[in-house]
C-alpha cells in the first residue's frame, strides 16, 4: 500500500508519502515514511538584467526513516550558467545513520556548438570510496556544403545554413551556434510535425544581416532537413541620391550587386544599403521627374575600415565623393546613365 500528497505553495514543491509493504520471505513489513521539498531559489535572487533573470537555480531536500529507524537524508543545490543556460551544475550532500554514513557528488555539464562535456564527482562511506567521472560526446555531419559538428544527434535532425552569419545562436537552442562558415544542426527534432528555427538576430555581427531570420521545417522520421536563411555580409550605407540635383523619387527600388530588390528610396531620396561589401555595384531603377533617364548604374568604394556609413551620391557623369566618418570624403562614386 502506498498513499502520498504533493502540493505547490508560492513555487516551493513538496510531497510527503507513506509506503507499506511486505515482500515475499520478509516476516515484518516495510514501512516508510518520506518528505520531498523543491525550492526555486531563482525566484528570489532574480536581477534586473535579463541574463540572470533566466538563470534556474533550485535547493532540494528529502529525508526517509522506516520502520528500523534507518534514516536517509540528502540536500542538493542545481541551476543553470551561461548566458543560454547550457552550463548545468548539480551538488549533492548525503547522510545515512546506518551504514553508509556521508556521501555527496558534484557535477558539471556544458552543453556546446561542437558537442557536450562533462565532469563529475562522488563520494561515499565517509570519504573511503571515491570516484570521477568525465565525458565527451557529440556528432558530425557531412552534407552538400561540407562537415558540420553538432551536439549529440538524434534520429530527426535540422541543418541550419545560413552562409556568411558565423557563430549565431539558434532561438530555443541553448549552446547551439552557427560555425565559421554559418551552419550548424539542431538534434532530435519533432517528426512529422513544423519544427520553428530562428536565428538570433540580437547576437549577430555588426556586418551581417538576414532578411527572415525565422523559419519552419517538418521533417520525416530519420532525416536530415535543410533549414535556410539568406545573410548578407557587408557594411551598411545610408545613401542620398540625388539625380540633377534633385532626389531620386520616392519609390524607387536599389539592388546590390545584380541581388534582389534590397530596399526603396524614401521621399528624401535615402536608402539603406545593406550588406555592401568595399566595392558595390549599385543599380537604381525609377522615372526622375522630367527625365527619361530609367536606370542608373554606381560603382560605390566603401572604406575598409567602415561598417555603417552615413553619405550622400550625386548621381550624375561625373566622378563624386561620399563623406564618411570624420568628414572625410574617402568613397568615390561612378555612374553612368543608361537611357
Amino acid at each position: 500500500m502506498q498513499v502520498g500528497y504533493s502540493d505547490t505553495l508560492a513555487g516551493i514543491a513538496w510531497s510527503v508519502s507513506y509506503n507499506n509493504n511486505k515482500s515475499a520471505g520478509d516476516a515484518e513489513r516495510d514501512q516508510i515514511f518520506a518528505l520531498n521539498i523543491s525550492v526555486p531559489l531563482s525566484q528570489w535572487l532574480q536581477h534586473d538584467d535579463e541574463v540572470t533573470r533566466h538563470h534556474n537555480v533550485y535547493a532540494t531536500f528529502s529525508t526517509s526513516t522506516d520502520k528500523q529507524h534507518n534514516v536517509t537524508q540528502n540536500a542538493g543545490l542545481s541551476g543553470t550558467l551561461l548566458d543560454e543556460n547550457n552550463l548545468s551544475y548539480n551538488i549533492q550532500q548525503g547522510y545515512q545513520n546506518h551504514g553508509i554514513g556521508e556521501s555527496g557528488a558534484a557535477s558539471l555539464e556544458y552543453d556546446g556548438a561542437k558537442g557536450n562535456a562533462n565532469i563529475g564527482y562522488n563520494v561515499s562511506d565517509n570519504g573511503d570510496y571515491q570516484q570521477v567521472n568525465y565525458g565527451l560526446s557529440g556528432g558530425l555531419v557531412a552534407h552538400a556544403h561540407g562537415v558540420t559538428l553538432s551536439q549529440p544527434l538524434g534520429n530527426t535532425n535540422i541543418l541550419i545554413a545560413a552562409p556568411g552569419a558565423a557563430n549565431v545562436g539558434v532561438v530555443d537552442q541553448p549552446g547551439i551556434h552557427t560555425d565559421a562558415r554559418g551552419y550548424a544542426v539542431v538534434p532530435y527534432a519533432t517528426t512529422y510535425r513544423q519544427n520553428r528555427m530562428a536565428l538570433d538576430v540580437n547576437a549577430m555581427a555588426d556586418d551581417v544581416d538576414i532578411d527572415d531570420a525565422v523559419t519552419r521545417v517538418v521533417p520525416t522520421e530519420g532525416a536530415l532537413v535543410l533549414a535556410r536563411f539568406k545573410a548578407r555580409v557587408g557594411a551598411r550605407a545610408l545613401v542620398t541620391l540625388n539625380h540633377n540635383g534633385k532626389p531620386v523619387p520616392f519609390g524607387a527600388t536599389v539592388t546590390v550587386n545584380d541581388r534582389h530588390a534590397e530596399a526603396i528610396v524614401d521621399e528624401a531620396g535615402k536608402s539603406i544599403f545593406p550588406g555592401c561589401q568595399r566595392k558595390a555595384f549599385c543599380t537604381f531603377a525609377g522615372e526622375p521627374a522630367g527625365s527619361t533617364v530609367r536606370r542608373i548604374l554606381s560603382s560605390l568604394f566603401l572604406p575598409s575600415d567602415s561598417e555603417s556609413t552615413t553619405c550622400g551620391v550625386s548621381l550624375n557623369e561625373n566622378t563624386s565623393f561620399i563623406c564618411s566618418a570624420g568628414g572625410k570624403c574617402r568613397i568615390a562614386v561612378r555612374t553612368r546613365r543608361r537611357v
